[in-house]
């Protein structure tokens, strides 16, 4: 999961900028659209929506900033890509908060996550296969 720096997103990809609870829905949406436009199957679309907002309430719950999501094709992959201001600490590594399902729930409906991190950067890309149907994944 963890990775070294991502190479950086396309030109002109679409961005949406978050930072209350309030704009959860906006990123499900925004996420989802964006996926239809590049071919992501309606099937599973569901699963998409749950990763991408396990993410970005991670985002909000572990950051003062909120976050920024971008997402965009390439290779028959979709790429969903949420960057923070945070530091990663692996669940139960460092806290004893509530939760902590999230990630595994992201890491199950994901074909692929990676994470790169660094002391105030946190770069997540979720990956879904976009010629993979629900019951491949």
């Amino acid at each position: 999961m963890l990775t070294k720096p991502f190479v950086p997103p396309p030109s002109g990809v679409p961005v949406l900028v978050f930072d209350a609870a309030g704009d959860l829905g906006r990123v499900r949406t925004f996420v989802c659209e964006c996926a239809q436009s590049v071919g992501l199957s309606a099937e599973r679309l569901p699963a998409l929506r749950v990763a991408i907002s396990e993410i970005a309430t991670n985002v909000l719950r572990h950051t003062s900033e909120g976050g920024a999501v971008r997402v965009w094709s390439e290779n028959g992959a979709l790429i969903s890509e949420v960057t923070d201001t945070g530091t990663f600490e692996p669940p139960g590594c460092c806290t004893e908060s509530p939760g902590g399902w999230g990630l595994g729930i992201v890491e199950e409906v994901c074909d692929r996550v990676d994470l790169y991190s660094r002391p105030g950067v946190n770069v997540w890309r979720l990956v879904l296969d976009l010629n993979a149907s629900a019951v491949d994944a």
